[in-house]
């Protein structure tokens, strides 16, 4: 399922609304690439929904293509 934007808060919904539900024991790490939509500071939207749900956030060291 694509994102609808590349915005952190869609990203952030996407796991909220479709993974979680389903599959919330079996979920203990989420791996993305270091595109700005998953990766920002601290406060970033994508980097605080993890951290505050007991989910690790694993990045690879590739980066997204740009289009």
């Amino acid at each position: 399922m694509p994102l609808i934007s590349g915005k952190p808060e869609c990203a952030a919904a996407l796991i909220h609304n479709v993974v979680l539900p389903f599959s919330r024991s079996m979920v203990g790490a989420i791996l993305t690439n270091n595109g700005r939509k998953f990766c920002g500071t601290e406060d970033h939207a994508f980097e605080l929904y993890p951290s505050l749900n007991g989910i690790e956030h694993r990045k690879t060291n590739v980066k997204s293509p740009k289009n």
